[in-house]
Order: C-alpha cells, then structure tokens, then sequence
C-alpha cells in the first residue's frame, strides 16, 4: 500500500499479519523457490546444493527480513542452509508474536529543482572533473537485433525509456560546493541511424559511438543503429554516474517492453534513493556498519604490490584488454562439488584460490582486494535505473603456515561480514579511513575479483529476436579485475581485465593458468586432504612453465675450455702485447704486461718454495698498488687460493679470517707482520728475492700444469649473516666461466678499454675490475684508498687516465652521480656497470640522459662467482636483473623454496 508522512508519498508493505510456525516455513520456502526459480523443493534442500551463491545469500537474507520482519544475516544463512533450518532460526527468535513489515522505508522525494547525489555519484562526478575526455567510466552495450525493426518506432521508444526513468535525463552541476543531479523535462536524445553493406565490425563501430560525456547536460545517453541487409547493430552509451551494469541490463529489458507497448508504474526513482540514502547514512544501523569496517581495516593496511612489466605511469590511465579463458566441464564441475560439500559458494572458493595466487606473486601473507555488489537490497531497488554498486573492500590473509580449510573458513565469514555491511558506501569509507588519494592508483586497492550467476537471454519481440552480446571496451578501471561466470549449467568461464600500462599480455596468460593450476590441486582433496594441505605447499607453476624455464636455464650451455689456468690466459696477453700498458696506479705509476709477468713469476716461485701448491690458502694484505695484481697471479701461478683482506680491517677481523682460512703463508708490506698474532710464514713485497733460473721457471710451469679445474682459486669472507665473517671458496673452473661469458658479451676486451678498479679485493666484484681486464687483454686504474671514497678524485682520474669502464654498487652509484664534477666522467665511460643492490628506475633515467654508456645491473651473491644474472638496461624501460650467465641455471622461489612462475616476487 502506498501512505503519505510528513507529506511524503512512502513505499510500505506494512501489514499486521500474525505469523505461526507453518507460515514461516511456508514463506521461507516459497523465497527459496522464487530466488532459485524452482517449481518445487523441499524443506531439507541445501542452499549450496541447489546453487546458492554469496549474493543470493545477500537477497534471501533482504526477502525474509521484508517478509517475516526478523533479520538473518548471510553468516546465519551459510550455517543454516536449509528452508527448515532458517525457519527455526527465524522460531527460535521470536518473544512475541511477529509482525511482518519493510524495515526500509523509501520516501517520494518533494520536488525541488535539484537533488542530493549518492557517494558513488559524488566520485564519478569528482572523476569527470579531474579529466573530462576520460571514457573509462562509459557503459557501452551491445544488442544484436535479428528482423526488420521499425527505426521509427525504436527512437520514440527510446525517448519513451528516457521519460519512463528520470535518471536517464539527469545532469550535475556543482551548486553551493557541492554536487547535485538536475531532472529535465526537456532534452534530446542523441540518436543515429547508419546503414553498412557487409559483416558488422563490432568493435570498431562501438568506438564510434564511445565519446566523453558533458555531464552538466542531459540525457547522458546516445543511441546508434547501424542496419546491414540482414541484421540491425544497436548501440547505446551511458555514462556510469546514472547506470550500473545491472542498470543497462534493465534498460535494454525495459526498451523491448515499452517497444511492444507496455506501461508500468514507476515504483522508485533514483532521486527517491539518493536522498533516502543520504538520511540513511545517518542511522544507527549504518553506524554499525560503519564500525564494521573501521575495525576490519584497522592497523597498516598493505597494499597488494604485484610485479609489473612497465613501469607505473605517474597519472593513473584505463587503457585495458581482455584476457578470456574457460575452465573447462570437468574443473568446473569439481569446484561446484566441493564448494558443496566445503559449505561454501563458488564465489568463495574461486576468491580464496584468486587470492592464493595473488599472495604467492606479490609475495604478500596479507591480500586486500575489492570485490562488487550490485548495492540493490530491496525489491523496489533492483527494478530502479540508477548507480547502485558498491564496492567491498575483501581482507584476508594467506599465510604459508596456515591450512586452506582455516584459510577457506577465514574467507568465508569475511564475505559474509562484508555482505551483511554492503550498504556502507566504499567512498565514505576512503575518507574515513584518511587514505591519501594518489594519482597513480585507486584507494585500498587495485586489484578486484566478481563471480557472476548470469547469462544473455535471447528476447523476441513482435518477431524480433533480441541477442545481447559481451563487449571488449580496450579499457580497464582497475589494473586487475578477474571475472568468473557461471552459465546455466553451472560451467565457469573467466577473464581478466588488465591495464595495458604496466601489464604484458603474457604475465596475464602465466597468472591465469596459475588460478587453473591452484583450482586443480585444490580439487583433487582425496591425493591429499585440505585440512593439512598449508598455503605455502600449494603450487602455482604448472607444467608447461616448467618447460618453459628449463629450456630458458638450457640456453646459458657453452662449452668452454677449463683446461687452461687463469695465469696462463694473463701469459697469452703478455706474449701477444707485452709492451702495452696493464696497470696504472694512483700515483701514475705504469706497468706493462712484461713488468708484471717478470714480477708474477718471481714471486710465484718463492711462494712454491714455501709450500703453496694447489688449493693452499695464502693471505694477501696488499695496498692499492700493483702488489694487489702481483701477489694474486703469483699465488694462482703456484697454485695456491689466494685469501684477500682489506688492510684497513681491525687487527681481529684480520686475524679472524687468517685462523678461519687456515692459511699459513701471508703476503704483506712489513708493516703489516707486526699486526699478525698467530705463526705463519711471512713474504715481503718489498723485500729482493731471488730471481729464478730459467730451469727453475720450467719446473713451476709444469707444477701450474698440474692445477685442476675444479681447485680453488680464493677464498672471500662475507659479512655472515649469522655474526661472524664466513669464507666462501670459489673454484677456478668458476672464475674461467666468468671471464669466458664477459668476453663473449664483449663487455671487456676491445681496444682501449681500461676499467677503474675502486672495490676492496675483500669483495667478489674486485676481480671484475682486476683479473677479468687483465686476462682479456686490457689495462686497469687501480684508485686509492682516498679515491674510494672521494667522487671528485676519482672523477678526475677517470677523465685524466681514459678509463672506460666504471662499476660500483648501487648505493655509492647514487652518491657519485649527485657529485657535479663525477658528471662529467660520464661522458667518457662506455660501461656502467651496477648492482649488489635495488638498482633504482630514478638512477637508471638519470644515467640515460648523463651518458651514452652502455648500462648493465648485475645480480649474484658471492658464492656463485661475482654475479649470476646480468641485464642490459641502456634501452630498457624497466629494471630487471636479466638472464643468468653461462652455465648457469636460476630459479626463483618463495621462502620455502618452492618454485615460482615467471614474473613473481
């Protein structure tokens, strides 16, 4: 019945029917069959059994509060899942007799000339103004028209929709600092008529007809028919701040009813809603709503950080594509059985693994994602037109240590939090959080999930048959929105919307077939039951990218030669130029090949009548001078692992490195035996030695013959991340497959090159700058200790000795480059070479513009020999650390050790 408040017209279905027990049931039957649309069903029926879904739980819970007067919340439903067990809850409640009655009253609006606007209106209209050409929020459908329509008839019924639903001829403006929608009485209704000859392209003709909207002018609606000889295309556009996509299904459903003549009553328009709502928001109901979500988002809230392809842009775009791929019957008939027999949704279960998925590739135990409902929660509402949706804010946490069912669980009773919350506006929420808004992305989050029971029905009207068609608008609100939907028998096909501005096309691909992957482990509870199945267990690699990464780990092979021992590659060098320059020092001091090699082989027969042979330990204490050269291919030479320290250490890390080395033999400056508290043979680099004899020469040569590839080349102490330094050996087959692979990439070795050596020999980088140039035929600058340290010092030296190739981490990198006078060193570099750290996209544009270098990031921890991975980013568009060397295989896990797909942090 209609009444009339305070001189406002109210809906009301207010009666004082008394309700008993069979009647209950009675009602709670007849919903369920109304809901599932069933002609008959049974009291013991199971809600999950039959279908049911987390937004019918929604509607069920609406219907029996409108009907019977008692609320029942979805938790409530989900644990009573039958007509029987709801009735007697609904029982069980009951003190006095129940009046059934609407809980919501939706006032008649008075008329006015213009009206409040909802929260969700608010924002679009915010949106609008922050970039009026912006067409993401456009709503574009679809229908495909078979047999001769009247094009006459077709626009008068379209003006009649625009008359029939008011906010179809609604603007906003901004009035008193505020926004507000305006209803005409007079408008136009944008309509065209085309006619083609051939097939319709689709796609291309709805941009034809997707255009921004002015929305201080109404109707913010157009229409286009576009007829060839056997089919009529209709299109029509409206923008998102008057409709929801359950708005344009009602449009196109009303269009074919005022088409064959129908009229109706108007039981609600959207100004009613609006204005209602914005009471509504007012009540102690919603403030319980409200507390909800305060205390479910309480704490740090963590962003879900996937890995992107492309950088993000700095102003958010909506450039979107569609990824489409379907589960298939037999997947999609397991998730149905164990959604049923897990008491859940579909819905549910297909979210938890989503966000399995989600947390395995962001490398997050915390998941916020925002899932849509339709905002609807009474009947007059969902036959409304308007902007309805609201968005829920889903946060879960799929920790590694933690079960699937308990996580299953977890997900379940949030959703259903969320669901009996739904009419808290997300954009009210936003600001009462104080969430910054940014303008690169969305507020709380940007990656989304919907599960939709729908599908196209086929209309004929007046010999017409109506078929609406899916639509691929090339845009995407979100950066990630997966979509499953479930058709009448029960197979689910998906897809994902995707913002092309930082996702690849193939990282979508992989991520799809990780969800397929993660339902299919999931569905196959009888292998191994769910209840001990922990998160961190759960793979997300399926088999093909498996294959996929071994044949990526397959292309590193070469085939090198290990016979050869690295001072013999030196010796090549000095044969081929002794004469050319192979070291020059800080003092401008000059070494040749020839003078190092005289000195090399003098100090490696002392070193052999000492005892050092092969894998024997030998500490070297040098200065940063030429000795740091010497010594080490004297040590390689005799055989021995050469150990460097760092001469500025502590007297006890010294001496700690020497016990843990078990190294017997020191090579030093005198000044540095004085330091050294155990017994161990002490060699002078100053001291004269004397100078073998060729036969003696002879003898050493043919002990180095006897090296093995596989023996020691040195032994680096690492800081530990246990405390302590912890020594790391490296084998000499290793360094020779280093020195082989930066040849071959051509990095070291043309002519001129002269590389600056500035890193400690204690750190593994040290022979890149040192032993790689001088195996390969070129020279080095070695820096003083003043130098390391001194930007402009160095720069001077680079620019005053020609150096051509600098490396350093990325963090004394980022101080050299603010120093004005380094700068100019730039411009002679031809390689930059950084990494053992987070190499910065800011510092790579930064480098592009100072340079013409080529630039590469290196990644590799000490045991593996320098670096593993290495990428060229002088043309790149995003820092990655790039493929593994050769004869190197990576892998990359998560922190159990399970193997990861591409494209994952």
């Amino acid at each position: 019945m209609c009444t009339k408040t305070d001189g406002k017209e109210e809906i009301s279905t207010k009666s004082h029917l008394v309700l008993d027990d069979k009647e209950i049931l009675k009602i709670t039957l007849r919903i369920f069959q109304e809901l599932f649309v069933l002609e008959a069903l049974d009291e013991d029926s199971d809600f999950f059994e039959i279908g049911g879904d987390s937004m019918q739980a929604a509607s069920l819970a609406a219907k029996l509060q409108k009907e019977i007067g008692i609320s029942i919340s979805v938790s409530e439903i989900f644990a009573n899942a039958s007509p029987k067990a709801l009735a007697e809850l609904i029982q069980s409640r009951r003190k006095e007799p129940i009046e059934r009655k609407n809980i919501k009253h939706i006032p008649r609006a008075k008329e006015a000339e213009y009206y409040p606007t909802s929260p969700a209106q608010r924002r679009m209209y915010i949106l609008y103004r922050m970039n009026k050409e912006n067409v993401a929020y456009n709503l574009p459908s679809v229908v495909f028209i078979e047999g001769s329509i009247d094009v006459d008839k077709a626009r008068k019924t379209f003006e009649k929709l625009v008359e029939h639903h008011e906010i179809l001829r609604t603007s906003f403006e901004w009035r008193e600092n505020k926004v507000v929608q305006i209803i005409h009485e007079k408008w136009e209704l944008p309509f065209f008529v085309e006619k083609i000859t051939g097939e319709f392209h689709v796609e291309k003709l709805v941009k034809t007809v997707i255009q921004p909207f002015s929305l201080d002018t109404a109707p913010l609606m157009r229409v286009k028919l576009i007829q060839n000889e056997n089919q009529t295309l209709m299109l029509f556009d409206v923008h998102h701040i008057i409709a929801d996509g359950t708005a344009v299904e009602l449009l196109t459903r009303d269009f074919n009813r005022l088409y064959t003549g129908e009229i109706w009553p108007i039981k609600l328009q959207y100004k009613d809603y609006a204005l209602w709502l914005r009471e509504y928001l007012q009540s102690k109901e919603m403030k319980k709503q409200e507390d909800y979500w305060l205390e479910n988002l309480s704490g740090n809230l963590s962003y879900l950080d996937l890995p992107t392809d492309f950088k993000r842009p700095e102003v958010k775009e909506f450039g979107g594509e569609r990824y489409e791929f379907s589960l298939g019957d037999k997947l999609s008939n397991e998730i149905s059985r164990n959604s049923r027999e897990l008491g859940v949704t579909n819905f549910i279960l297909t979210m938890s693994v989503w966000n399995i998925v989600l947390a395995k590739y962001a490398g997050q135990s915390e998941v916020v994602i925002g899932t849509s409902v339709s905002g609807r929660t009474t009947d007059e509402m969902r036959e409304c037109i308007g902007m309805f949706v609201n968005m829920l804010v889903i946060r879960t946490f799929p920790e590694g240590e933690k079960c699937y069912m308990d996580y299953l669980k977890e997900v379940k009773k949030t959703v259903a939090m969320a669901l009996e919350n739904q009419e808290y506006q997300f954009d009210t929420l936003v600001e009462k959080l104080n969430i910054e808004r940014k303008l690169d992305r969305s507020a709380l989050f940007e990656i989304c999930f919907d599960y939709h029971n729908m599908e196209f029905h086929d209309l004929e009207v007046e010999g017409l048959t109506f078929k609406q068609q899916e639509l691929k608008t090339g845009k995407a609100v979100n950066e990630l929105l997966l979509t499953c939907s479930e058709d009448k028998d029960r197979n689910i096909t998906c897809f994902i919307d995707y913002a092309t501005s930082i996702f690849k096309k193939s990282t979508i691909e992989r991520m799809a077939k990780s969800f397929i992957k993660v339902l299919e482990v999931i569905s196959n509870k009888e292998k191994r039951p769910l209840e001990k199945f922990f998160i961190k267990d759960i793979p997300i690699l399926y088999e093909e990218e498996k294959e996929i990464i071994e044949e990526f780990n397959k292309r590193t092979y070469r085939e090198y030669d290990y016979s050869i021992s690295i001072p013999e590659l030196f010796k090549k060098w000095v044969e081929r130029q002794p004469k050319q320059t192979a070291i020059i020092t800080s003092d401008g001091t000059e070494l040749t090949y020839e003078n190092i090699w005289e000195k090399v082989e003098n100090l490696a027969y002392i070193l052999w009548l000492k005892g050092v042979n092969r894998e024997v330990p030998v500490a070297i204490i040098p200065h940063r001078n030429e000795n740091m050269m010497i010594g080490i291919f004297a040590i390689l030479y005799a055989g021995g692992a050469y150990v460097p320290i760092d001469i500025t250490y502590p007297d006890d890390r010294i001496n700690n490195m020497i016990e843990k080395s078990r190294t017997k033999i020191l090579l030093g400056e005198r000044e540095v035996e004085k330091r050294i508290k155990g017994e161990c043979i002490f060699i002078d680099f100053d001291e004269k030695h004397t100078v073998p004899k060729e036969e003696e020469k002879r003898r050493l040569f043919d002990e180095s013959e006897k090296q093995h590839p596989h023996d020691l080349a040195y032994i680096l102490f690492t800081s530990g991340s246990m405390g302590g330094p912890k020594g790391v050996g490296v084998t000499r087959k290793n360094l020779l497959n280093f020195i082989y692979d930066t040849q071959e990439r051509e990095i070291i070795g043309q002519k001129g090159d002269r590389v600056c050596c500035i890193t400690t020999p204690s750190f593994d980088i040290f022979a890149y700058e040192s032993i790689i140039p001088l195996c390969s035929g070129s020279s080095i600058y070695i820096c003083s200790q003043m130098e390391q340290l001194d930007a402009k010092e160095t720069a001077k030296k680079i620019v005053k000795y020609k150096v051509t190739h600098f490396q350093s981490a990325v963090s004394r990198m980022r101080l050299f480059v603010e120093n004005r006078d380094f700068r100019l060193a730039f411009h002679q570099l031809r390689f930059i070479m950084s990494g053992g750290e987070n190499f910065p996209y800011a510092l790579l544009e930064f480098l592009k513009e100072n340079t013409k270098a080529r630039i590469y990031n290196m990644y590799g921890p000490t045991e593996t020999t320098i670096w593993s991975t290495i990428k060229e980013l002088t043309n790149a568009d995003s820092v990655t650390i790039g493929e593994p060397i050769a004869n190197t295989r990576v892998y990359i896990t998560d922190t159990k050790g399970h193997l990861l797909s591409r494209g994952v942090f």
